[in-house]
């Protein structure tokens, strides 16, 4: 494949070209060279204040302390030696400070960096009027821009990189880097990222905008399903989780009214500590527990949020480290999505052994409520679902796979039923749980431990601890160009040997079901096809 070293140590860097993308938001229509004529210079506006109007004050007060002015622009400058992106800041600058709402990423990103740039985000309706002095000011810049448009290309029709216009959101490159730009389209720069979706990842975060040759393709296919994932999480699955939680701390509650057995009482008493942490972190609202536990409750709680401390009580774990709650990655994009990720992680860390009576008889509980409440079974299917469709996950005993055992046992019909030994017996006979097995046989949790997704489950193929790199990874799938690659940068007996390891690896990955990552293989497996028949980009070595 035709620049496969750039998967290992390097990145493109690529500015947004203007003559590809106008990033510029549509004020007003370029005016012809008729209104060039009419534009009056104003000696008096060398020192002018832009002034947003038109907002309602008393909601303004609600979202911001106090209005903060605009430093003072002079509408009279001379717009000759500005680039594209000096002219593109310029414009939009009139705009923010009117309290223009952007819906481009870029300018929006850029100007909610600056403490005046104060937009009524909340009145759908609002819109930005210029006067005659600011019209005119735009006018002079709209002109301006046309004519450096023409000069989108340079001379070998390539793009011209005097007219990137987001240059602000990059360091400034050499003149070197400038001419091998001219030239090619595209510099390459050393980075020290491991795997290349790691570039996007960053782009987005930082709303820098990807180019993608041909080459890099099915890498973009990979960061799409990726990117899909996340946002069905923010958008879906912390809702569906949510309401989840909610349910199962509401009937735990309803239930412990009615019964009198104290067995049955302490069970639903730990079952509400269980889920009243995560409910809390990502409802913002408090369960106020049933006797001893609420002082576990809100030191557990506090260590989560804060993500520091050592060792949890309720875990019966010494060595859990706080620290696992600190969310990353896409999980910092936003404070939903944080919480979202600290209910999440608590849920996989709870962990019950059924062959403890006091875990299974947790387990049990809360699986029979899974039972009792259809909008809760459905809901939660509705989540595993939605969750393994994009992630393989590994062999492990559910809540969901125990409310099923019980679901097929007779006579189980209220919470007392659920306690006699006849159902006791016959659950543990399905879990084929003895009490002559030492250690802990089976263990059950709300939320599996662990998922594969696209992304880990590269990491999965290196049991060495060190992620295997893009080369790693199409050497071992067989790829001709990226095994001589690393042939030539390994020792014969290493080579052979780390490459056996990730085929082996890669095939104990395979056999999981129903998970996009294996289509991802899948696609990497056909691009390597020799045939001649696929695209002239995937038949270059």
């Amino acid at each position: 494949m035709r620049s496969i070293n750039a998967f290992i140590l390097y990145f493109f860097i690529i500015g947004l070209i203007a003559c590809s993308s106008e990033k510029k938001e549509q004020r007003i229509e370029v005016p012809t060279k008729q209104a060039e004529s009419s534009i009056v210079i104003n000696p008096k506006h060398n020192t002018y204040h832009v002034i947003m109007s038109d907002y309602d004050s008393s909601e303004f007060s609600k979202h911001y302390k106090n209005r903060i002015e605009p430093p003072i622009i002079n509408l009279n400058q001379s717009l000759d030696n500005k680039s594209l992106a000096d002219l593109a800041l310029l414009g939009n600058t009139i705009l923010a400070m009117k309290g223009h709402l952007f819906k481009d990423a870029i300018f929006l990103a850029y100007f909610s960096s600056l403490p005046w740039y104060q937009p009524p985000f909340w009145d759908d309706t609002f819109t930005v009027k210029l006067n005659n002095a600011e019209k005119q000011f735009t006018d002079r810049i709209d002109i301006r821009v046309s004519e450096l448009r023409k000069e989108n290309l340079t001379d070998l029709k390539m793009a011209n990189p005097k007219n990137i216009i987001n240059t602000f959101q990059w360091e400034k490159h050499s003149p070197s880097a400038n001419s091998k730009l001219s030239d090619h389209g595209f510099i390459i720069k050393k980075s020290n990222y491991n795997q290349l979706y790691e570039v996007y990842e960053q782009n987005e975060m930082e709303s820098i905008p990807s180019f993608v040759t041909t080459d890099l393709i099915l890498q973009q296919l990979h960061v799409f399903y990726g990117t899909l994932e996340n946002d069905i999480e923010e958008v879906y699955l912390t809702y569906i989780l949510k309401s989840m939680l909610e349910i199962i701390t509401h009937e735990l509650y309803s239930s412990y009214e009615k019964t009198l057995d104290p067995n049955v009482e302490r069970s639903i008493e730990e079952n509400l500590l269980y889920y009243s942490i995560p409910y809390a972190i990502i409802a913002n609202k408090k369960n106020n527990l049933i006797g001893k536990y609420n002082e576990l409750y809100y030191d557990e709680l506090g260590k989560v949020l804060a993500g520091t401390g050592l060792g949890s009580k309720i875990m019966n774990n010494d060595q859990l480290d706080y620290e696992i709650f600190k969310p990353t990655g896409h999980y910092t994009k936003n404070d939903r999505i944080q919480k979202y990720y600290k209910a999440l992680t608590w849920l996989q860390k709870i962990s019950l052994c059924l062959s403890d009576d006091k875990d299974f008889s947790n387990a049990i509980l809360a699986a029979y409520i899974i039972n009792k409440k259809p909008e809760l079974k459905r809901k939660y299917k509705q989540y595993i679902e939605l969750k393994t469709y994009f992630s393989s996950q590994k062999e492990q005993f559910t809540l969901w796979d125990l409310a099923d055992i019980i679901s097929k046992i007779d006579g189980v019909k209220l919470l007392e039923d659920l306690y006699s030994n006849r159902v006791i017996e016959e659950i543990k006979r399905n879990l084929n749980i003895t009490g002559s097995k030492k250690g802990c046989q089976q263990t059950v949790s709300l939320m599996p431990q662990e998922y594969q997704n696209l992304y880990t489950d590269l990491k999965e193929l290196a049991k060495s601890g060190a992620s295997p790199s893009s080369i790693d990874l199409f050497a071992a799938l067989g790829n001709p160009s990226a095994k001589m690659i690393y042939e030539a940068n390994s020792k014969e007996t290493e080579s052979s040997n780390y490459l056996a390891a990730i085929t082996e690896n890669l095939v104990n990955i395979s056999i999981q079901e129903n998970a996009l990552s294996m289509d991802w293989i899948s696609t990497l497996l056909t691009s390597f096809n020799d045939s001649g028949n696929g695209p002239e980009f995937m038949n270059q070595q």
